[in-house]
């Protein structure tokens, strides 16, 4: 048997693993098709939120927690699982496939049914179409399970990024045409579709599988057991978000809503753009390697390079929030700011702490996550269900904390249960956090000595960001020099692999 030799320590001359310069390829494409894909929704989001308004952006914030939370359901948590396993075991590949792609079809009928009941509870009749055709995504996602997760054991993670980057465009391009023509929430629903559609196809052409006529749930087992708690890590955060949007047509409007559903989902784009890569290539680092200190270095490398990228850009919206809301959504938008500058900043906080979940999956020690988001879960609703008495900052101070607990309660556990030291996670943040922070300051200052201006405002964020760079530079030179030669050094070129 054939056997690439690891080379854990990338020095000048050593020999490079090519599974280390796969994952580490494909990081970067994950990143570029991950940075265009953000840019797109950065320029799409404002411009569909302004021609829509938060009524109709209500309503397709309202349909989408019981699409999502379908979604979560859909693979049953094997996708993730189902990587770990060798693709030579063609019996469990096909029982999987079948497995998810039949769930995916009751589900969408479950979902397509629960519409008209959701309907009746949140007086929206124009729910059920909605939600009947965004069930279609379940389909769409369910046929890729199997091709995702070998591409996943293949370290060729960055094709699904690629595809969803295409989705993306031409969804957004949709959209905002359909938009304009006064299509309102169907303008949303048709970019879902696209998005999930295109990206379905990329990824099965690019890695297909073309199951036995052969069903097991013996075969399963062990899958299903540890994708049962990657299942309801998922369950619990959508049916958490479910409730949340549930709770505040109750307690407020449909209007209101839509400026939180805004409000929540700017923050996730933003620091999805870039974690999604970076999880999927820890993940992939944790199912190949077994070498702790190939595993650490890894991780203190993700962390780090999130916060570089994620810190400063999050910290800078939130600085500038109310002018580029006002200038880019209208006055009827302003009521997110207070919640969309606190989630930012603590989001950011929260998933530099989440990278772990990626190797306690990859470990199978999956009950860890879940009982981390059932109390994030937990708190989250008693917060939003106190809006009423605690007002919207308030909520929004709230769950700023939560996000700040969960992200720290994360990082620990990762310590208690697995040994990866949680001050180097720690350590790396820190000087970004801090820059990031000054140069905020200076952006807030900035901007209130400035006209109001879409323009002054962009010129305000690039000086700033320039500023952040040089505070970085001054502060951790050689250890951005460091991560610089090491990554050139990961990338490089090395005829000399060698095999036993």
């Amino acid at each position: 048997m054939t056997t690439e030799r690891h080379s854990d320590d990338i020095q000048p001359g050593s020999v490079v693993n090519p599974m280390h310069r796969r994952l580490a390829f494909s990081s970067l494409i994950m990143g570029g098709s991950n940075i265009v894909k953000a840019g797109v929704q950065l320029v799409s989001l404002p411009l569909i939120a302004r021609f829509l308004g938060p009524a109709e952006y209500g309503l397709y914030g309202l349909a989408m927690p019981a699409v999502l939370l379908m979604l979560t359901i859909a693979d049953s948590g094997l996708g993730a699982s189902l990587a770990r396993e060798s693709e030579d075991q063609v019996d469990i590949w096909s029982s999987a496939f079948w497995f998810v792609n039949i769930s995916g079809v009751v589900l969408a009928a479950g979902l397509s049914g629960a519409s008209f009941i959701m309907a009746r509870v949140t007086h929206e009749p124009r729910l059920p179409p909605i939600m009947m055709s965004l069930s279609l995504c379940l389909v769409f996602l369910t046929f890729t399970v199997t091709s995702n997760a070998r591409l996943t054991r293949q370290g060729r993670m960055g094709v699904n990024s690629v595809g969803e980057a295409l989705g993306t465009i031409l969804g957004a391009a949709t959209a905002i045409g359909l938009a304009l023509k006064g299509a309102g929430t169907w303008s949303l629903v048709a970019q879902t579709l696209i998005t999930f559609g295109l990206r379905a196809g990329f990824v099965f052409a690019a890695a297909p599988f073309i199951p036995k006529f052969h069903f097991s749930l013996k075969d399963l087992r062990s899958h299903l057991r540890v994708g049962g708690s990657i299942l309801g890590s998922r369950l619990v955060a959508t049916g958490g978000k479910t409730a949340e949007s549930t709770l505040i047509v109750r307690l407020a409007t449909t209007n209101f809503l839509g400026v939180y559903s805004f409000a929540n989902q700017a923050p996730m784009y933003i620091c999805e753009t870039i974690s999604n890569a970076l999880w999927a290539v820890l993940y992939s680092q944790g199912v190949l390697t077994q070498d702790d200190a190939v595993i650490q270095r890894t991780y203190n490398a993700v962390v780090r390079v999130f916060a570089l990228s994620v810190f400063p850009t999050v910290v800078l919206i939130a600085a500038q929030a109310h002018a580029l809301v006002l200038d880019l959504l209208g006055p009827h938008w302003l009521p997110a700011v207070p919640i969309m500058q606190i989630l930012l900043v603590t989001y950011a906080i929260a998933v530099s702490g989440t990278f772990g979940s990626a190797l306690l999956y990859a470990r199978g020690k999956t009950f860890i996550q879940l009982q981390i988001v059932i109390e994030a879960a937990i708190l989250r609703i008693i917060c939003v269900a106190a809006l009423p008495w605690i007002g919207i900052l308030g909520m929004a101070i709230c769950l700023g904390a939560i996000n700040v607990y969960f992200g720290t309660r994360s990082i620990f556990s990762v310590q208690k249960y697995l040994g990866y030291k949680a001050i180097p996670q720690i350590r790396v943040v820190m000087a970004p956090a801090a820059a990031s922070l000054i140069a905020g300051l200076l952006s807030w200052y900035i901007g209130t000595q400035t006209p109001a201006s879409i323009w002054w405002t962009i010129l305000n964020m690039a000086l700033c960001a320039l500023v952040y760079g040089i505070v970085l530079a001054l502060t951790e030179y050689q250890a951005v020099i460091n991560d610089i030669v090491s990554l050139r050094r990961l990338m490089g070129r090395n005829k000399n692999v060698q095999a036993t």
